[in-house]
């Protein structure tokens, strides 16, 4: 067999091999920051697994995206969990101010919950760019009130 190619010693054996280099922690914060922008709070939140670096950065990424899952509307210790970690998240921001808030979720977590952390949110968001919420409700008589200064232009 000393005809048959080894594939394991070859150029191409090099393309398979893992890199201990970490570039995406090397990139500036504010690059990081943009790309974790894009993902739900939850798992930004779960890059401080990563390294060091990583424990804190998400505390300092702009945009906050919170959306409930069904078990959080069947099951009371998953609809607690989700409380707590909105909760968490919002207090333990530092961006200084936020830019994109989404918050998809049931009604369930009750009125002054959800105004709450839309308030919580737009007192923080001096630059505030995108908001989405969408609150489902079965019952008609509850009213979600958003501040004011939600719908204020500064100039």
């Amino acid at each position: 067999m000393a005809d048959s190619p080894d594939h394991s010693t070859g150029p191409s054996s090099k393309r398979f091999k893992s890199s201990s280099v970490d570039r995406i922690s090397n990139l500036p914060d504010a690059l990081i920051h943009r790309i974790l922008s894009f993902l739900p709070t939850k798992i930004v939140v779960a890059t401080s697994l990563l390294s060091k670096r990583w424990v804190s950065l998400w505390t300092s990424v702009p945009t906050l995206d919170f959306q409930d899952s069904y078990s959080c509307r069947s099951c009371p210790e998953a609809k607690v969990k989700f409380m707590q970690f909105v909760y968490n998240a919002l207090l333990l921001n530092k961006s200084g101010s936020i830019e994109t808030f989404r918050l998809h979720c049931n009604l369930s977590y009750g009125l002054s919950c959800v105004n709450k952390w839309i308030y919580f949110a737009v007192d923080r968001a001096l630059h505030l760019q995108e908001a989405d919420i969408a609150v489902s409700n079965g019952d008609e008589e509850s009213l979600l009130k958003l501040p004011s200064s939600f719908f204020s232009i500064v100039c």
